[in-house]
């Protein structure tokens, strides 16, 4: 697996930098979640949607308030980029709901925590829809299908948190916009990893020029 993101990255998105910057929708809405937590983890999130001027979500439950966010987090309409990026933040809203963590007043670490869990979803939307067109192509027995999405999931999230504790888990609001790209990109350079060729690899990637 790690093949065959490998080459899917570099020999079909152009490398690292180029699949980077193609998810411009994500990375733009990851340091927008960024900006939000930054203020709500100081002045709590009711406030910080009333100086948003959205003092009418002040008054739903916590979860509900960042739901309602998401056109404002992530760019609205209909495009596939906004779609990866809205599926991404929504995904990682459950997660770190999940967590049952303090989302009023998020910590540093809970606001890592969801900044994580988005860019993960992100880069990993990519790559299965990669797969569902068949960009990348999976193993045609049942067993080995079945774990494709943990294996990506496992993987991706673990090359997500190196970069993320690379970074360090208190930078500037003035900041987060490059430290976002800063982030996806180390993620993905990760995920690249070093040249290495095998006869034996499980998946394949096919020849495609974009990473979408």
């Amino acid at each position: 697996m790690r093949r065959a993101v490998r080459s899917f990255i570099g020999k079909s998105s152009g490398g690292a930098r180029r699949a980077t910057q193609r998810m411009a929708s994500e990375r733009s809405a990851t340091a927008n979640l960024g900006r939000i937590l930054s203020t709500a983890g100081t002045a709590g999130i009711q406030e910080t949607v009333r100086r948003l001027g959205f003092a009418e979500l002040a008054t739903l439950p916590v979860q509900d308030i960042y739901a309602a966010l998401v056109d404002v987090i992530c760019e609205p309409g209909g495009e596939l980029d906004e779609s990866f990026a809205r599926e991404a933040y929504l995904k990682a809203l459950a997660e770190i709901s999940e967590a049952q963590t303090d989302l009023e007043r998020p910590s540093p670490e809970t606001s890592v925590s969801f900044l994580a869990s988005f860019i993960a979803n992100a880069i990993q939307n990519r790559l299965l829809n990669a797969i569902g067109n068949k960009v990348v192509a999976i193993p045609p027995d049942v067993a080995s299908v079945q774990n494709v999405e943990q294996q990506i999931n496992d993987y991706i999230r673990g090359n997500v948190n190196d970069a993320m504790a690379e970074a360090g888990e208190n930078f500037p609001v003035d900041l987060i916009v490059s430290t976002i790209d800063d982030i996806y990109e180390r993620s993905v350079v990760l995920l690249e990893g070093p040249d290495s060729d095998s006869p034996d690899d499980d998946f394949e990637a096919e020849g495609y020029e974009e990473f979408e």
